[in-house]
């Protein structure tokens, strides 16, 4: 703004200026500085004329009329924006090291070498496994560090500061609590002051133990091959001394030996290579002998530099190399030379490609395991379980460290133990693959059916030193295979039913026309009217019964159109409304829209009819809640075919009918939908209705579930295929409906 659109607020208000979230702050400030008669300071937020928001820092005081009266405001401001702007990126950039510093592993100190002050990161707290309100002095940090490695780190720190270095690095020990020994490497960088006076060190810890331990390990078997190859080495010079004598026998020795030597002399010429040598490098000992051996083993210019050194220095440490053969393969191999008063240099060497094959395999057979579809499990003879893999995690629901070190018996619901099913022990002590279809529960409580399979593992001598089990989850298979099954037996009794109706209608269709007839041609007082009535009756039961076998049987001729799906829905819910008691509350939730579908609308409103009254039966005792929910939903080739075998992917229209009432368990659930199968008291229901419902769901080309358990009502739920575009609806209306 200028200063004339702020002077005697022509244009703005200088309060309006003030970011709405800093005002209150600004003016509590500003009166707590008038009413205590000093100056203020204050940070806030202004917004400028092209509306941008600015940081800035005002230093006023007021000014007092000789009353004491506040007459003005005096003061200054500064943009300290770029300010505000420097400290974020400050406070960013140390969040950032914070978070490399975690994931590193890396703890930070800061050593002021004046004062002794000792500030540690708690990374560093971390990783030294002290408690974050350890003080970190130096004092303290000597109390942890091994008497041997603190003499000689302020050696190093004494003899840095006096040659004037600015870096220094020293390992060593750190002694726990509990006894336990880790091994610590320390970076720091010395600072000084302008006299050349060492004031501060700041530098980083890193826990080094495992490399420690790696180190000595490496170490050891160095160390043991190192005697390997003096207990060889002296073998060979003692053989070398009666060479004159013995030549045979040492040639014979030589060639037979499972490792390469090969004898250069004085002047670096071949004299000799065994037989294990040629197999190895594919050169007789003749074409060696007229060549640059070392040159065509060794291309790689550094790598022959290397190997040259150690044969003219006599080295006795083994060397890995990767020599390259006649065939140019390249062989990895382990050499040392021995280099003999003479000037002559020997040269031994071990081929340890089948060994990296060996490595490769097994770490390709470790992988394979990994990322197998089926659970492994390894167990000790005493059942104990040693290793599993992820795929056993994922079956059983249990994490490794749950399972490694427990026995198998010890796992909820004997998951993996099968030594009470039938022959297991005997087939595992004749040393045979036990093998068995098993239903177990998993860490939830959910019901796994697994195809297990467990065999013993003998070592050389016969005896049993594991078992390993194998568990493939089968359960979707198996849900696949029942529902496969179910539809099969269903389809077999549709079709048998069908042919049975069609006869049935011709048997009953005379019975009532001559019924209707005859009542005709008698007075209502004659005594057959009333007996004859009843055959009438009986007669159109049968025939409405016969409709309902023809209706579940799909031989259902009746034209199917393109409808919107809510409407209907509606329609029947409203006249479950008035068939259901007052003790049943029915919550719609009805979400497809219009969507619309290509069916009968008489046969869709008769499956909600009868899975309505189905629920409401369910509930007579004590009443409860239907809820019928409607919605699209778009079902996957994976997803089709865990519902129904049957089903394509697609879109679809749900309708889930879901109830309180009294449930049902998995016997009943397998018969729920076979014809004449009910669990209603004698005269109160054919078992039809299920049966029609779901003889009218496939007829329409889609499926219907069920899940229920004892006493937590149930819940079916039936998809039919969404028609969304007019071709669309053409095309399915022109296709016959299945039958049977």
């Amino acid at each position: 703004y200028r200063p004339e659109d702020l002077a005697g607020n022509r244009v703005i208000s200088y309060g309006s200026l003030i970011h709405p979230d800093d005002l209150a702050h600004v003016r509590e400030e500003t009166q707590k500085s008038l009413c205590e008669r000093c100056s203020f300071r204050i940070i806030y937020r202004i917004r400028a004329a092209d509306a941008r928001l600015k940081w800035v820092w005002e230093q006023g005081q007021g000014i007092f009329s000789p009353q004491g009266e506040v007459v003005a405001l005096e003061g200054f401001i500064a943009d300290i924006t770029e300010h505000k702007r420097i400290e974020e990126r400050l406070r960013e950039s140390e969040r950032r090291l914070v978070l490399a510093q975690r994931s590193g592993r890396v703890g930070i100190f800061d050593w002021d070498m004046v004062s002794g002050r000792h500030y540690w990161s708690d990374e560093m707290k971390d990783i030294y496994h002290q408690p974050h309100d350890f003080d970190g002095t130096i004092e303290s940090w000597k109390k942890l560090v091994h008497p041997d490695d603190l003499r000689e780190m302020f050696r190093k720190v004494q003899e840095a500061t006096r040659m004037h270095l600015r870096e220094i690095e020293s390992d060593y020990r750190i002694v726990l609590k509990d006894g336990q020994i880790r091994w610590y490497t320390d970076r720091g960088v010395i600072c000084y002051d302008e006299s050349g006076r060492p004031v501060r060190t700041i530098g980083t810890t890193v826990d080094i133990t495992e490399r420690k331990r790696a180190q000595d390990a490496l170490q050891e078997l160095k160390d043991k091959l190192d005697l390997k190859v003096k207990q060889r080495t002296s073998a060979l010079n003692q053989v070398v001394e009666k060479l004159k004598e013995q030549k045979e026998i040492l040639q014979t020795v030589i060639d037979h030996i499972p490792a390469m030597l090969i004898f250069f002399d004085s002047r670096g010429k071949i004299g000799l290579i065994n037989r294990e040598m040629e197999r190895v490098s594919g050169w007789s000992l003749e074409e060696a002998q007229n060549m640059d051996f070392v040159t065509e083993g060794f291309p790689d210019e550094e790598m022959r530099k290397v190997v040259l050194d150690a044969m003219r220095e006599g080295r006795t440490e083994w060397l890995e190399l990767e020599a390259v053969a006649r065939t140019g393969e390249k062989r990895p191999s382990l050499w040392t030379h021995v280099r003999l008063s003479d000037g002559s240099v020997i040269g031994i060497g071990i081929d340890i490609s089948a060994r990296r094959k060996m490595e490769q395999d097994l770490q390709r057979l470790a992988i394979a395991i990994e990322q197998a579809g089926e659970g492994i499990v390894l167990m000790n003879p005493h059942w104990v379980i040693e290793y599993v893999n992820p795929a056993f995690e994922r079956i059983s629901g249990y994490s490794r460290g749950e399972l490694i070190g427990r026995r198998v018996d010890c796992i909820r619901e004997n998951f993996l133990d099968a030594a009470s099913c039938e022959g297991f022990n005997r087939i595992l002590a004749e040393g045979r693959t036990w093998s068995s279809h098993q239903r177990r529960q998993n860490k939830s409580g959910q019901t796994v059916e697994a195809n297990l399979t467990v065999s013993p593992v003998r070592d050389e001598k016969g005896e049993t030193v594991n078992y390993v089990s194998v568990v493939r989850d089968v359960t979707r298979e198996m849900a696949l295979s029942r529902r496969m099954s179910q539809n099969q037996k269903l389809e077999a009794i549709g079709t048998l039913a069908g042919g049975i109706a069609h006869d049935l209608k011709n048997i009953f269709t005379p019975i009532v026309l001559n019924a209707e007839i005859a009542l005709m041609d008698l007075e209502t007082g004659h005594p057959a009217y009333s007996l004859i009535q009843e055959i009438q009756e009986a007669a159109r039961m049968g025939s409405d019964l016969t409709k309902q076998i023809v209706t579940f049987s799909r031989r259902s001729l009746k034209d199917k159109s393109p409808l919107q799906i809510t409407p209907l829905i509606e329609e029947a819910l409203s006249f479950l409304r008035s068939a259901l008691p007052a003790t049943i509350a029915i919550h719609p939730r009805l979400k497809a829209g219009n969507a619309r579908v290509l069916a009968d609308p008489t046969q869709i409103k008769q499956v909600m009819l009868n899975l309505g009254n189905n629920a409401g039966y369910a509930m007579r005792k004590h009443g409860g809640e239907l809820m019928v929910e409607l919605a699209r939903e778009t079902l996957s080739a994976q997803t089709a075919s865990g519902i129904s075998p049957e089903l394509a992917p697609g879109a679809y229209v749900r309708i889930m009918v879901r109830d309180t009432g009294e449930g049902m368990d998995e016997a009943i659930m397998q018969r729920i939908f076979d014809p004449f199968f009910t669990t209603k008291d004698k005269g109160e229901g054919t078992g039809m209705g299920l049966s029609v419902v779901h003889g009218i769901v496939l007829d329409h080309r889609g499926a219907i579930t069920v899940q229920s358990e004892p006493g937590r009502g149930s819940t079916f739920t039936v998809f039919l295929p969404e028609v969304k575009r007019p071709d669309a609806d053409e095309k399915l209306a022109s296709r016959p409906a299945r039958v049977g």
